[in-house]
């Protein structure tokens, strides 16, 4: 018993310690594709991949210098052929996105810089992070005890920035019949899908407000700036309003305008009640809502819940809310 216990302790050295979630065969991950302006060097294996569509890297790199990135991010762990070195590798990545007209921000050939440099630490903290990979992480560690290599390139193209970053590590895995692995990273810039979020709360969710506080506030109902016409995008939240107004039919409600302490008093107290009383024309007109339960009301800036210091704050003080009479 003793001799076999040290045969799989001698084992697991050997192979690095891999943990379990690493597979004893290494082929191509299921439904794995190439970065089409990346690609892959010739007889490699792309063994994870993952992708997320708007991310914000960082990339730190030597003299306290930092390149940031932010769009599309698309992740590749390769391992490369038997027979052709780390620096056969590197070399061919490197002419490849010269040919594409990339730019190099950062290139470290040398293993010793590399490592002084500390420019593994991308590479292992990304590896690292369970959402880089179609499932899970595969870290890639101990670069430093290893030849590796790093570059940074950058594209200019009408559509946004393209980020290329590749960290690539000889020898690790000679023993499974690859003579290098690399990490590519690329950074599609392009801007922020917005609108994902809704502000519209339903009609249950007005009813707990209303029912816990004897309020509730209202933010998926929106003017222009200084204006009091309510907007074709509050439709959702009217809708909402008039539907829990119609579960309680007996129910009555104050609809107060608030503000933020932006220009003048009188004008905020204006302001506040011109756009309750639009809300209650849009319920009694639009949704059928009884004129009667309806009570229109402004109060300006004097009831903050949040402080005016910042826009974060005025933007919640913005606000209308229903009110049980």
């Amino acid at each position: 018993m003793k001799i076999l216990l040290s045969r799989v302790w001698c084992a697991l050295i050997i192979l690095g310690a891999l943990p379990a979630t690493a597979a004893t065969t290494y082929g191509e991950a299921p439904g794995a594709l190439d970065h089409p302006l990346v690609g892959r060097f010739q007889g490699a294996v792309l063994h994870k991949y993952g992708s997320s569509s708007f991310e914000h890297v960082d990339v730190k790199l030597p003299g306290k210098r930092t390149v940031s990135a932010e769009g599309k991010v698309s992740n590749y762990f390769y391992l490369g052929p038997k027979g052709h070195s780390d620096l056969e590798v590197f070399r061919n990545y490197k002419l490849a996105l010269e040919k594409q007209g990339f730019t190099f921000v950062h290139l470290c050939e040398d293993s010793a810089l590399c490592s002084k440099q500390d420019l593994a630490a991308h590479a292992a903290k990304w590896t690292d992070d369970s959402r880089a990979f179609v499932g899970g992480s595969f870290y890639m560690n101990n670069l430093s005890g290893r030849p590796f290599r790093f570059m940074l390139a950058r594209k200019s193209r009408p559509e946004g920035d393209v980020t290329v970053v590749l960290t690539l590590r000889g020898g690790y895995w000679a023993d499974r019949g690859f003579d290098t692995d690399y990490f590519v990273q690329v950074i599609e810039a392009q801007p922020l899908v917005t609108g994902q979020v809704t502000m519209t709360l339903t009609a249950d969710a007005i009813g707990s407000g209303i029912a816990g506080d004897g309020r509730v506030a209202l933010y998926g109902l929106f003017f222009d700036t200084a204006k009091a016409e309510v907007k074709p995008e509050s439709s959702a939240q009217l809708e909402q309003m008039a539907k829990w107004l119609g579960q309680f039919p007996k129910a009555q409600v104050f609809i107060v305008g608030h503000s933020d302490n932006q220009g003048g008093v009188e004008a905020n107290l204006d302001l506040s009640l011109r756009r309750a009383q639009a809300v209650v024309l849009a319920l009694a007109r639009d949704y059928h809502v009884a004129p009667g339960r309806l009570s229109a009301r402004g109060v300006g800036s004097f009831s903050p819940i949040a402080s005016n210091e910042g826009e974060g704050g005025r933007a919640r003080n913005r606000r209308v809310e229903m009110v049980a009479q």
